[in-house]
């Protein structure tokens, strides 16, 4: 992470821009190079894209697609195909964690949810399910910076539930050690807990009404990073 906070530092200097979470999901899209990503965002502001630095970020073309929102520590951007959405936590910890947000028929789920550092859920609700849908919230794997915004969705009374894959639920059930949040200075998880266990090829639906894979988030087993991480295949949107 050190490189990456260096690199951070110098394109925030460079572009004049305060907005730390912009900044560095514009060098994420640039794949971390320096020059492509300052370049990046002096063409997108000439080209009248908007304002990065401000937070409001670029409107058509570039690196960054669709309509983006900026609240507190979160930013977000709309991906293609349009019912996904990217979210980067600016946490304390250094993370940057990217959360997603899938809009369903019935349904929005949410892959990870972030450090729990501020209202994580709040903003979705605000910028991006406006219709208020129920949460189902999925999480990769029991790092504390994809499961520390767990517990506020629990709060929800529509919420679906909290879903992790069962390759190795033992790993994910002792998240006091295995999340990482000890060696992390105030860092604290609260309580939540997951109501289903994924398999490998399970299908979580985005319209009860139509189940079939196209229409259906497929879960992948990737365990490597932790035991029990999981990816999730969108098929119609052509994404992992």
């Amino acid at each position: 992470m050190g490189d990456r906070t260096e690199t951070l530092s110098f394109f925030m200097s460079a572009t004049g821009t305060e907005d730390e979470a912009v900044a560095f999901m514009l060098l994420e899209d640039c794949h971390w190079n320096l020059e492509n990503a300052v370049n990046t965002f002096f063409l997108m502001n000439d080209s009248g894209g908007g304002d990065i630095g401000s937070g409001g970020g670029p409107q058509t073309g570039g690196a960054v697609p669709g309509p983006t929102h900026s609240e507190g520590v979160y930013t977000s951007e709309e991906l293609i195909p349009k019912r996904v959405w990217k979210v980067v936590e600016a946490d304390p910890y250094g993370q940057y964690p990217f959360l997603y947000i899938i809009l369903g028929v019935d349904k929005c789920v949410v892959f990870d949810t972030g450090t729990g550092c501020g209202d994580f859920k709040g903003f979705v609700d605000k910028n991006i399910n406006t219709a208020s849908l129920p949460y189902l919230v999925v999480c990769s794997h029991v790092h504390f910076d994809h499961v520390g915004g767990n517990a506020a969705f629990q709060k929800d009374e529509k919420f679906l539930g909290i879903a992790m894959g069962n390759r190795d639920q033992k790993f994910t059930e002792n998240v006091e050690i295995n999340s990482l949040a000890l060696a992390h200075q105030g860092c604290v998880i609260k309580p939540f807990m997951v109501t289903r266990w994924l398999s490998e090829g399970e299908l979580i639906p985005l319209d009860d009404d139509d189940t079939s894979k196209e229409n259906s988030l497929e879960v992948i087993h990737t365990p490597g990073h932790t035991p029990d991480s999981i990816a999730l295949l969108d098929r119609k949107g052509g994404r992992i």
